[in-house]
């Protein structure tokens, strides 16, 4: 649930949210009526995990490590242990709020700069899903070949497109920057230069920067 604990704080906060980095994620995470179906199913998570199934379960999964879960075969012990530290009611609250939320209906009008790593054999998030919400950020899209866990399958190659992603969002606020730059200097008519300005012009550029996105979100 990564996507939404990004996004929310950006439509939320824009003044302190100055760049994303979206990693296999969606602008909405419930659409199949599959999905939408599992508001039931979490009602009954909390009584499940506590009645000690899924312990069980588990131990036999750590024992066979099966087939189906592909890639993640090899790291079922960490999973397992993953899973044991958390608890039921927390589960169960992470469940409800993924299913209800939609970033889509307000998604187009964020404007923090961002990028998108798109994992291109997701079977959780599709690559599909993934491209639509980085087409309505106006986020650049950087590829990873690789599934939703890929974080723990190849951290590496993750990690080398988190790194060109930062870099990414951090030329587009340079970008912003320096088009400010020029508009506000030519309302007061200077002559733009390819200087940088002086301290107290920025600040006062950083200050009508976050009023206006401040004003864009509140309208």
């Amino acid at each position: 649930m990564g996507g939404p604990v990004a996004l929310l704080p950006a439509r939320r906060h824009p003044d302190r949210v100055r760049g994303l980095v979206l990693i296999a994620t969606a602008a909405e995470l419930a659409r199949s009526p599959f999905r939408r179906g599992m508001g039931p199913l979490l009602q009954l998570a909390g009584p499940l995990i506590r009645s000690g199934l899924p312990d069980r379960v588990m131990a036999e999964l750590v024992g066979s490590r099966p087939a189906f879960l592909g890639e993640l075969a090899s790291v079922t012990p960490w999973l397992a242990g993953e899973m044991k530290r958390l608890h039921p009611a927390d589960v169960v609250s992470a469940g409800k709020a993924i299913a209800a939320f939609d970033a889509r209906p307000w998604l187009a009008e964020l404007g923090t700069p961002a990028a998108s790593i798109v994992t291109l054999r997701d079977r959780t998030v599709g690559p599909a899903r993934q491209r639509s919400t980085a087409a309505a950020l106006g986020a650049p899209v950087i590829e990873v070949d690789g599934g939703h866990a890929v974080c723990v399958t190849d951290p590496e190659v993750l990690g080398a497109a988190v790194r060109q992603g930062v870099d990414v969002v951090a030329g587009a606020r340079r970008d912003r920057r320096c088009t400010r730059t020029g508009r506000w200097l030519r309302a007061i008519g200077a002559t733009p230069s390819a200087g940088v300005p002086p301290a107290d012009q920025m600040d006062r550029m950083d200050r009508m920067d976050r009023m206006d996105r401040m004003d864009r979100v509140a309208g």
